[in-house]
């Protein structure tokens, strides 16, 4: 097994298509933090399917983007995210504009990194144990924020970097 693995689904609509740009053109980099913090298994794939094929679901149901293989064989599913604004939040999707649930819900990736990019470089980011911050945003008062997206019908939450309790970060560059 890869040490990373990439779910790719080929068929995105266009207005995915400049976010996945992003986020492609930050891979190299990513890969390399991942490598630098756990213990991963040598190689990295993609694995490209459409979204009617089975692997497609990790992505478009799960919101797992990727796939890590610890030396020891075990596995980690990660979501990530590359943005290029001058925040240092987090940002996950509260309700989609069907009116369902957005990914903060649905997504049952264990690791979330959320890193942003100015001129073609990741300047900070933060790999968070997504499952330690679903456990304290449901046991703590977190300094959440919510915000309704300008161009869709979405609400997003969103925490700063400096908000996030320590025991839920894996590694942090701000």
């Amino acid at each position: 097994m890869a040490g990373i693995e990439r779910i790719e689904i080929l068929d995105t609509s266009n207005y995915l298509k400049e976010r996945k740009q992003i986020g492609d053109d930050a891979i190299p980099d990513l890969n390399s933090i991942y490598r630098n913090i756990l213990p991963l298994d040598d190689d990295d794939v993609v694995t490209q399917c459409t979204k009617d094929q089975a692997k497609s679901r990790y992505d478009y149901i799960e919101g797992i983007d990727v796939i890590l293989t610890l030396k020891d064989k075990s596995r980690i599913t990660l979501q990530e995210k590359v943005l290029t604004t001058d925040f240092s939040t987090v940002t996950f999707e509260q309700l989609k504009a069907n009116g369902k649930l957005g990914g903060w819900f649905y997504t049952t990736a264990q690791l979330y990194m959320c890193a942003y990019r100015t001129n073609n470089a990741i300047t900070r980011y933060c790999l968070i144990d997504l499952v330690r911050l679903k456990l304290a945003s449901n046991t703590i008062d977190l300094k959440w924020h919510y915000q309704n997206n300008i161009y869709r019908d979405e609400t997003f939450r969103y925490i700063y970097f400096k908000d996030i309790p320590n025991d839920c970060i894996i590694k942090m560059i701000s």
